[in-house]
């Protein structure tokens, strides 16, 4: 009878801790899984910040004082006529990189710029580093050259 006792209680004892025990394995797994992401997320955006301060405005720059001072067209009017031409965030991360990566008159978006300036030379940059730097722009605020909201009303 002290054995049936002694397991009538191990018995709901012992489901109880695996139960409970698997759960917080679980939860444990999935925080410290949001803590890699977001660590992630913040090297990246680290990452594509120093990869646009030292590639993308050297031509794209936004301090410029006038538009006839650029040299090509502002990040942040690229980044409004991406998302306008993007149904979500993939697609404008796969538009812009195709274009980055290899760009071409027939993968332009921006025809206006292109006449103007002509064609973005090809980059030295490796593809997941313009991924790098696209997810950035699509993610972050752009700074815009503060004659840019003025040119925007004209055109």
């Amino acid at each position: 009878m002290n054995n049936r006792i002694i397991l009538s209680g191990i018995l709901p004892l012992t489901i109880a801790l695996t139960f409970f025990g698997c759960q917080n394995n679980e939860s444990n797994s999935s925080t410290e899984s949001q803590k890699t992401d977001l660590a992630s997320n913040s090297i990246i955006s680290q990452n594509g910040a120093q990869l646009i301060s030292s590639n993308c405005y050297v031509c794209h720059n936004p301090n410029s004082n006038s538009h006839e001072e650029i040299i090509a067209p502002p990040l942040a009017g690229i980044k409004e006529r991406y998302l306008k031409a993007s149904t979500d965030r993939a697609d404008f991360i796969n538009k812009m990189t195709s274009f980055a990566y290899n760009p071409s008159k027939d993968k332009a978006l921006m025809k206006g710029p292109v006449k103007r300036f002509g064609l973005m030379p090809k980059t030295a940059l490796s593809e997941d580093e313009i991924k790098v730097i696209i997810n950035y722009i699509h993610d972050n605020d752009i700074p815009a050259p503060k004659w840019f909201n003025e040119h925007k009303k004209k055109h």
